[in-house]
């Protein structure tokens, strides 16, 4: 294949911009706020069913203080009533039926007292607990916005820069004859790279020295032959009026 020494330098620049669009979708792929926010997420479905539970043992024991405090008050008031009943009644029966229900309710309202005091300290301690699941909840969402923030910030960085380097890449491979775009476009494909430069004897795509046999291939060449690196298989390009290139 035959390409002007000016088109073939042109697919160094094709490539640089190539190689810029895939190195920004790697880091679009692979930003470390993708896995700060997953492990956010994680944590945030944790304190969600952790919010769950506290909720639940949360009111179930204050549904437990009101059954209480209404038990206790329906025996205070049951109380007054026989102290009152017992302190106008003259007959023994009657006194001393009275004597034994106020003993009996004497009792039953010391045991509420204590069982309302026992389960008011527990509210205290899962009103506490859940406290601090809302908290850390709140904590963890306030990462979790300021992650999604950086997160697309820099995601609409990088779509900018994809989407200018596309078109000045576009306009590069446009203003090149197909044959030549084509075959950059077949080795990129294939081996990952389409085009490096020869520089004082190192073809760059690669970093590697080519043997002094293909070097003499490459100074017989002309200067408009399409040549492929023996190493990469990427398109060889000898810079213009370098002649020590090769």
């Amino acid at each position: 294949m035959k390409a002007s020494p000016h088109d073939q330098l042109a697919l160094v620049t094709l490539q640089e911009h190539d190689t810029g669009i895939a190195q920004r979708r790697v880091e679009r792929a692979k930003m470390p706020q993708l896995a700060q926010l997953a492990e956010v997420t994680a944590a945030l479905s944790a304190l969600g069913a952790r919010l769950v539970e506290a909720t639940g043992v949360t009111e179930d024991l204050r549904t437990e203080l009101s059954r209480l405090e209404s038990d206790r008050r329906v025996a205070a008031e049951r109380l007054a009533r026989d102290t009152n009943l017992l302190q106008n009644s003259s007959n023994p029966k009657d006194i001393a039926g009275l004597e034994h229900e106020i003993e009996t309710l004497t009792r039953r309202t010391s045991e509420l007292d204590d069982a309302e005091l026992q389960v008011l300290e527990s509210v205290e301690r899962a009103q506490a607990d859940l406290d601090a699941v809302v908290d850390e909840l709140a904590v963890v969402t306030a990462q979790r916005v300021a992650l999604e923030e950086q997160l697309g910030q820099r995601e609409a960085e990088l779509d900018t820069e994809i989407a200018n380097m596309t078109r000045l890449r576009n306009d590069i491979a446009n203003g090149l004859p197909a044959e030549l775009t084509a075959l950059y476009e077949k080795q990129r494909e294939r081996y990952g790279i389409g085009a490096g430069l020869l520089i004082n004897g190192v073809s760059v795509a690669t970093g590697m020295l080519l043997s002094e046999s293909d070097l003499d291939i490459i100074r017989h060449a002309e200067s408009d032959d399409v040549l492929l690196c023996p190493d990469s298989n990427c398109i060889l390009v000898r810079p213009v009026g370098d002649e020590a290139s090769a």
